[in-house]
């Protein structure tokens, strides 16, 4: 198992020292009990074994043809907290073995930070996750934490981002400044894995910054509530999350493209509504830096139903419009499925003990008729077992769409999980 991708020489050196003090630490104590770890130090985490099965062929000969897949992984939360709760160190490391796909398998530190607390203001020094947003289908203004694309095609999962966040609390808001002294580049699924697309990345990328990774990025947001809205300003300038394609080549494996990290500037909004059962959701970004600006937008609803039938459990309607002006040349501009695409689905929430939970949903193109869809379930077996159904299904791609390359990818997924 290696380091993620994305650090340099002497980060991958402190990350190899790093984790093994931690596990030689571990080790020492294995025989304490989970939440109350020697010194007044917490300790929680989770063990999963997912299983992946791809129904049909690979579209590209040189993709791996196995239709199921299997991994595990681990993560463990260490936390300390002194000075009457005002202090909290928090150490999140996490590991992943996968049978096919060697960019899945690796170490990573998902969080290790400081965390100071006042009355008004706060500080963070370390690795941390930030989310911003507040729509369902696609988090335009989410931008501070890289994606982990080998991990799935949803865009969900994120790698820790090295950051100095302080926090102003004022009567009329929350101003949060991010100092992100170090960039790290997206991990793509290796050139023979499923779910690669037409390309395959390589590991030497580019930047339009002569400091590459080490480009000072910045950020602020300010955020709100306004009685029953809210609402969240926010600006980054930095190196972009989102790469584009570069420097074309063929090898014995495909084509594979360089990836290229531009310096940009974008302005993001998120505003939600909520009255009564009804959430109304916007977000809103432009940006800037590209051989094109462009602006993005998904805005909709979700209304709950609750107690439906006369029992405990919730039903919740979704619907969200998603608008992407960017260009179809992903040489001008990293691509996007989100054109102009209808977001549709439900939630089930049972409310029980077991907290059954189920989410299901199309995504449809307005122009072409490309549809995807998504489920995403989860049971708990008990006090410490949980299990998880996803899947996702491409139809009736386009050929101008980002997911037409992965049309013979869909797959369905079970995952159990044992927290401790």
């Amino acid at each position: 198992m290696r380091l993620a991708s994305g650090y340099t020489q002497p980060v991958r050196i402190f990350y190899q020292i790093l984790f093994s003090f931690i596990f030689f630490f571990l080790l020492l104590t294995r025989g304490s009990a989970a939440g109350n770890f020697p010194g007044d130090w917490g300790i929680t985490g989770e063990i999963g074994v997912q299983v992946r099965s791809f129904p049909r062929d690979p579209n590209f000969e040189v993709q791996e043809h196995a239709t199921i897949s299997p991994s595990i992984t681990m993560e463990v939360e260490l936390l300390k907290e002194w000075n009457n709760g005002r202090d909290r160190f928090t150490f999140i490391p996490f590991g992943r073995w996968d049978a096919h796909d060697d960019q899945r398998s690796r170490l990573e530190i998902k969080e290790l930070h400081w965390t100071h607390q006042e009355e008004d203001w706060s500080l963070l020094l370390g690795i941390s996750k930030v989310f911003w947003g507040v729509t369902e289908s696609r988090h335009l203004v989410d931008i501070i934490n890289q994606t982990d694309s080998s991990a799935d095609i949803d865009g969900e999962d994120k790698l820790g981002q090295p950051m100095i966040n302080l926090t102003l609390e004022r009567e009329w808001g929350s101003i949060d400044l991010f100092l992100l002294p170090y960039f790290r580049e997206r991990i793509f699924p290796k050139q023979d894995a499923r779910l690669k697309g037409l390309f395959s990345v390589r590991g030497d990328a580019a930047y339009s910054s002569s400091l590459k990774e080490w480009h000072p990025d910045w950020a602020m947001r300010y955020s709100h509530t306004f009685g029953e809205f809210d609402l969240g300003v926010s600006f980054f300038r930095g190196t972009s999350r989102e790469p584009r394609p570069k420097e074309r080549e063929a090898n014995s494996k495909g084509k594979t493209v360089r990836a290229y990290y531009e310096t940009i500037s974008q302005f993001g909004i998120d505003l939600q509504w909520t009255r009564d059962s009804w959430l109304w959701k916007l977000e809103h970004s432009v940006t800037y830096g590209y051989r094109k600006t462009f602006w993005g937008l998904v805005a909709g609803f979700e209304h709950t139903f609750f107690q439906i039938f006369d029992t405990n459990a919730d039903l919740g309607l979704l619907a969200e419009y998603l608008y992407d002006a960017r260009t179809h040349n992903v040489f001008e501009a990293p691509p996007s499925a989100d054109e102009h695409d209808i977001f549709g689905g439900v939630r089930i929430s049972l409310n029980n003990p077991a907290d059954s939970n189920l989410l299901a949903g199309i995504i449809m193109d307005a122009r072409d008729g490309e549809v995807s869809a998504l489920v995403e379930a989860s049971h708990r077996l008990n006090q410490n077992w949980v299990f998880e159904v996803e899947t996702r299904w491409l139809f009736a791609t386009d050929t101008l769409s980002a997911f037409h390359d992965l049309r013979r990818d869909s797959f369905i997924s079970a995952r159990l999980v044992w927290y401790f």
